[in-house]
């Protein structure tokens, strides 16, 4: 699934270290500026993403590419939103 022209509303980076391994994880809030109705959603930036260099910034636009997932555990459903391309949106020309 596609998204245009979304803005990055806040950043959050968690690193850690389990059995000796290091880890770190990126997620977006995620803010739709355009739509009339608020819309705002919480994604996982993959590692892939990350590696590849793209500057995240707070405000800045961009085009995403998601997937959407679900988990179950202890009984209990979770939607997972994972962002596996991104792009900075290209201003308009006239």
């Amino acid at each position: 699934m596609e998204l245009k022209k979304i803005a990055i509303e806040k950043i959050i980076r968690t690193e850690g270290e389990k059995d000796g391994n290091k880890w770190m994880r990126v997620e977006v809030v995620l803010h739709d500026l355009h739509s009339q109705v608020e819309t705002r959603c919480m994604a996982r930036v993959q590692r892939r993403v990350v590696d590849s260099g793209i500057e995240l910034v707070e405000g800045k636009e961009y085009d995403v590419q998601i997937s959407l997932g679900c988990r179950e555990w202890n009984g209990k459903y979770y939607n997972d939103l994972s962002i596996w391309q991104m792009k900075e949106t290209e201003p308009e020309c006239f």
